[in-house]
């Protein structure tokens, strides 16, 4: 599995922009926290699916159980599922 780990230190009731994107083309993924891209990572192989449900605050484990809870709040989420040109900072 590839790692992007975010580089800012994240202090409490502070709110943060983080943004995710995927290029299925290139394979390529970015963090993106305030409108800055943090790291990227290539990815190998196929994309595939997962009969799991999309999850955001957990982790989902085997089964409907989860792990590694998010303990803040999250808040106006957003999902697309090609390029948006209307977001000019991810």
């Amino acid at each position: 599995a590839k790692t992007c780990r975010s580089t800012t230190t994240f202090a409490n009731n502070t709110f943060y922009q983080v943004g995710i994107s995927f290029d299925d083309v290139t394979k390529v993924g970015r963090l993106f926290v305030n409108g800055v891209e943090e790291c990227s990572a290539t990815f190998t192989g196929a994309t595939t699916t997962s009969s799991l449900p999309l999850t955001l605050g957990a982790r989902p484990v085997t089964g409907p159980s989860f792990s590694n809870y998010w303990s803040g709040g999250v808040g106006e989420v957003k999902i697309y599922s090609n390029s948006n040109p209307g977001i000019s900072t991810i």
